[in-house]
This record gives structure tokens, C-alpha cells and sequence, in this order.
């Protein structure tokens, strides 16, 4: 229901209500009673009386319909006045494409039911008939979804209304924040349909890094879907519990905690991470773009995804079934498909990848300059933003465990390009920023 409580908390103002009369939206694209009647409820009141639907015309509302009864009333007054703490989209439009892609899913999937009802029957020759019908009636109603094409005069008030808003509510704006406060003040966040690259050399603590970000990411609220390719969802789980509690990564897994800390360990395990549905761990040996649409498909039909983390992009292969030779042609395939991806479920996506050997061999003490990604910009080339990371002292890091990393913005479409300096522990996995910067 997610979905739905973000269109409906959405149509606040007169912009968006519009923009959905323009695609057709109607009470059929939502599931649940409740949201499909308030949805009929705010159109029929901005369509009457020209103004957004309030508190007291919902009631006005209830009082002028013989079809509404005294329980869906309740719900549907629960649910006005819990949209009223949902915050609102920067981008309607991809909110509305984003919400039509689900009706889609729900028309494909009433259609598979009834095929199946069918196939149970034997009877397959209506099973065809009834799919065929259902898909040419999906194709019909959703044409004018598919076409995004429009006269730039169409966005003018759109734009106009989301600076002023922006003035107002900069936190609507917002894309999702890392929890390295330098970083993200440069950044804004990770904005929804971006791909973020981030490079380091082999045993630089990359792996760490993206651990660090999922934790930071959960804990703030946010889901995030973690796509891991290596190391085994064991050694992923042990790195992020050390990371949230501070325990020693060596004493978690080796076993050797003191009593003190065993508490402590129980404690966490059977609180706070036996209620933690916000991070999504997924390890898998055959690694695809399409592996992960298909993933992205599944979980955001349940609830929202705000962030989707791959570690690593060298372990991935393309979907099409066809001769690459070159590595970096390869991996150029897979970004743009990710990059896609990526746009179609508006979820920012963040690539963890290698240096090659001249970035390995560089003696730049702070980050890696793009040519030292590959011989070519393939790569490159289909991501929005490219961040560098590096450990300052290797030598001794590989000693200690403990040092400085510096993640610097490279390139990027729409942010500064500083170099974030933060602390890695990694003997308790923990990245974390060396001075205190407050975002307002």
C-alpha cells in the first residue's frame, strides 16, 4: 500500500491532481478499498468544487454517498489524516510512472490468475484466449502511459511550484543520504534513477565501505536491497553487525567475545536485528542486471526500495547471450542495463568496482583519476556520478586495520566534487567521518 499512500499524499496540490487527469489515473490503478475510494473522493472534489480535498469536505463527502459504509468511512478518515505526515515527491511525474508500472504488475498478475484457474481445468486452449484478451485490454488502457513525450510548456507551473517548495521544504528534495555528512552535504543525497561508481583498489576495504552504507541507510529508516556477489551472506552479516554495535569483527566470528560483550552481542541479535526489515541481504553466484530487476520487481510490489547497493560490478555478467571481448565493452553492457534499471524503479543504485593495474600501480596519495578505471570510458560513461576510494597509508593499514580513506567525487552530472576524508577501523568495520558537519 505504500505506493498508493505516496500518490495519494501527493495529490496536495493542484499540479499533481491534474497531472494525473492527464494520465488517465483512475480508481482501478489502486488495490485496496480504502485508497481507491479516497482517490474517486479527491478527483470528484477537485472536479465539483476546484479546490484540494480538506478535512471537513471529506465529510461533506461521506454525507452526499449511499455507497460508502460507516467502516470504510473510519478507514479511509484514518488514512486522509495519516497522509498528512507522508512526505511529498521533488519529481511527481516519476512518482506517477513509477505508480502506473505497478498497475501494470497488478493487471499482469490478475491476468496469470485467471490463466491458471483456467490451465487447472485443462482445458489450455481458453487459458491462451483468456491471456491474449487480457494483454491486448492492458495494452489499450495503458497506451497513454507509455508515451512521456509532452511540450515543455506543459512542466512550466510544475517547475515553478517545486522551486518555491524547495525554499520551503528543502528535505522534500532530497535524494538518500549516506550518512557521511561532507559527502552528502556535496551530493544532496543520492538522487531516485542515479547510479553512483565507486572505485577503489583490491583490499582497500570497498566491501567495508558499502557495508557502512547500508548500515547507515537502515538505520535512518530507509530500505536497502544488497546485492552481494562475494564473500557470502555470513561474512556480510558479521561485518554489519560489528559495524551497528562496535564489537570486534575477529571476536564475532572466531568466537572470541567476553562475556560482557556476549551480552551485549545477544541483546542487539535478538532486539534490534531481529526487527530490522529495512536491509535486504541477497548473495548470489550468478550475478545479472536482469537477476536484479527481476528482485527489484518482487520487492517493490511488497514496499518501497530506497537504495540498491552491488558489490561488485567485476563478478557480474551481461544478460545478452553474446561474444564481448573486451572486459571493459562487457562492463559498459551491464552499466547501461543497470542504469535502466535503475531509472525504471527510480531507486538510486551504487556499483562497487576495481581499479585496473595503472590504478594500482598510481602513487596519488588521495584518489584515482578516471583513467585509471580502464583503458576506455565504457563504463564510465552510463553512471551519473563517479567517487574515488582510497586508503592513505596501505602498508600500515594493512597492519592495523585502522587509517584514513578518502572518498572524492571524480565526476559527476549534478554535485561538487570534494574529498571526503573519514576514518576506517575495520578490526570493528566501522568508516566514519572525522569532523562533525551538521546538514540543515
Amino acid at each position: 500500500m505504500s505506493l498508493e499512500k505516496d500518490v495519494l499524499a501527493n495529490l496536495q496540490n493542484t499540479v499533481n491532481i491534474q497531472e494525473c487527469t492527464k494520465r488517465k489515473i483512475t480508481e482501478k490503478y489502486f488495490l485496496f478499498d480504502e485508497t481507491k475510494k479516497l482517490f474517486q473522493i479527491m478527483n470528484w472534489y477537485f472536479t465539483t468544487y476546484g479546490k484540494i480535498l480538506e478535512s471537513d469536505s471529506l465529510q461533506m463527502a461521506y454525507k452526499l454517498s449511499s455507497t460508502i459504509s460507516t467502516d470504510l468511512q473510519s478507514k479511509i478518515t484514518l488514512l486522509f489524516e495519516e497522509l498528512k505526515t507522508v512526505v511529498q515527491v521533488s519529481n511527481f511525474t516519476m512518482l506517477l510512472d513509477e505508480f502506473v508500472q505497478y498497475h501494470k504488475q497488478n493487471l499482469l498478475k490478475q491476468a496469470a490468475d485467471k490463466m491458471i484457474d483456467k490451465m487447472q481445468e485443462n482445458d489450455p486452449d481458453a487459458a491462451m484466449s483468456i491471456m491474449k484478451t487480457n494483454l491486448t485490454q492492458i495494452e489499450k488502457e495503458l497506451t497513454s502511459n507509455i508515451d512521456t513525450c509532452k511540450p515543455i510548456a506543459e512542466d512550466a507551473q510544475q517547475i515553478l511550484f517545486e522551486y518555491f517548495d524547495s525554499k520551503e521544504h528543502p528535505e522534500k528534495y532530497r535524494g538518500v543520504y549516506l550518512g557521511f555528512p561532507d559527502f552528502d552535504l556535496a551530493t544532496n543525497g543520492l538522487m531516485p534513477g542515479t547510479v553512483t561508481l565507486i572505485i577503489g583498489q583490491m583490499k582497500s576495504a570497498k566491501s567495508v565501505l558499502a557495508t557502512n552504507i547500508a548500515c547507515n541507510v537502515a538505520n535512518s529508516g530507509k530500505r536497502v536491497y544488497f546485492h552481494v556477489n562475494e564473500g557470502g551472506r555470513k561474512l556480510v552479516e558479521s561485518r554489519y553487525i560489528s559495524c551497528d554495535t562496535g564489537l570486534s569483527y575477529n571476536g564475532i566470528r572466531y568466537g572470541r567475545l567476553s562475556p560482557q560483550e556476549v551480552q551485549l552481542y545477544q541483546d542487539y541479535c535478538n532486539n534490534k536485528l531481529a526487527k530490522n526489515d529495512n536491509l535486504l541481504i541477497d548473495n548470489v553466484n550468478l550475478s545479472t542486471p536482469s537477476y536484479i530487476e527481476s528482485k527489484l520487481n518482487s520487492l517493490t510490489t511488497l514496499n518501497k526500495i530506497d537504495l540498491v547497493i552491488i558489490d561488485y560490478l567485476g563478478l557480474m555478467q551481461p544478460d545478452a547471450k553474446q561474444h564481448v571481448e573486451s572486459e571493459w565493452l562487457k562492463w559498459g553492457i551491464i552499466t547501461l542495463d543497470l542504469k535502466r534499471i535503475a531509472m525504471k524503479y527510480q531507486v538510486p543504485m551504487i556499483i562497487i568496482a576495481h581499479v585496473n593495474r595503472k590504478g594500482m600501480q598510481s602513487d596519488n596519495k588521495k584518489n584515482f583519476g578516471l583513467e585509471d578505471l580502464g583503458l576506455s570510458l565504457e563504463p564510465l560513461k552510463h553512471v551519473d556520478m563517479i567517487a574515488s576510494w582510497r586508503i592513505a597509508d596501505p602498508e600500515v593499514f594493512k597492519l592495523t586495520h585502522v587509517g584514513t580513506g578518502y572518498l572524492s567525487i571524480q565526476g559527476a552530472r549534478d554535485a561538487e566534487e570534494p574529498d571526503v576524508s573519514l576514518h576506517v577501523n575495520t578490526n570493528i568495520m566501522k568508516i566514519q567521518a572525522l569532523t562533525v558537519t551538521v546538514i540543515h
